[in-house]
């Protein structure tokens, strides 16, 4: 995977370049959830946490790729019509991705990054799991289960989201044998608290400072030079400063 990492570096500055992304970085206000408000800065607090899990290059970069796209089209939701089908920002990203990636399941996590959220949510409004709709989507991202969980829980942790939705998902994924533990009955739920710390890497919040370095990957000094210019020039008053090192 090393010898692949100039490719990967490449289309991610691919996608980065995109007008759509960067349109959609600058999209967002400050709300419940996302006191942030901007997906620049969600997508900054989704990177440092990736940064935090110390994982394989290839797990690094098939995250990093999920954390710019995922929320990066939500300016194209029609929010004077139903958020679903077309119109979810999740299905948006994907026919986004689409122009750019083939894998089905690496575009089923794109579409389907917050479908727990939505089960956890009606559950806890009405109490009724829908058990078939929570397999459909197990089955559509079980090839690259591994990215599909870790990006879910991370995402669930960043701004100032309620933990209650990962535990539910840890917990139904434990209940229907999709996760695994080998410490014994009495000490499950220990063990969700376990797997949540191992998984949600949470380094101390970062201010929003424009200039705060971004580690991603290291690259050439050419390449970083020509990354910060363009950032610095690419919209009007704004200025993103994507630090590469």
């Amino acid at each position: 995977m090393e010898n692949h990492k100039p490719y990967l570096e490449g289309f991610i500055f691919l996608i980065l370049l995109q007008p759509e992304i960067q349109e959609g970085m600058d999209y967002g206000k400050p709300r419940k959830g996302h006191p942030e408000g901007k997906v620049f800065y969600h997508t900054l607090e989704i990177i440092e946490k990736i940064n935090g899990l110390g994982d394989t290059t290839e797990t690094i970069f098939k995250l990093y790729i999920l954390a710019i796209i995922h929320d990066s089209l939500k300016f194209k939701v029609d929010c004077q019509k139903p958020k679903i089908g077309e119109n979810d920002h999740g299905m948006i990203a994907r026919r986004f991705a689409e122009k750019f990636i083939s894998d089905e399941t690496f575009l089923s996590i794109i579409e389907l990054h917050d479908r727990f959220y939505y089960l956890w949510r009606r559950f806890s409004r009405n109490g009724i799991f829908e058990q078939e709709e929570f397999k459909q989507t197990m089955n559509r991202v079980k090839d690259e289960m591994n990215i599909f969980l870790k990006f879910v829980l991370i995402d669930g942790a960043t701004g100032d989201k309620s933990s209650e939705p990962r535990r539910w998902f840890l917990n139904k994924l434990v209940e229907m044998g999709y996760i695994h533990f080998s410490c014994g009955k009495e000490t499950n739920q220990h063990s969700i608290e376990s797997l949540l710390d191992f998984y949600l890497y949470n380094p101390q919040h970062f201010n929003n400072c424009l200039c705060r370095a971004l580690y991603i990957f290291p690259i050439d000094r050419f390449l970083y030079y020509a990354t910060i210019k363009c950032y610095f020039t690419y919209i009007s008053q704004k200025i993103y400063f994507f630090m590469f090192s």
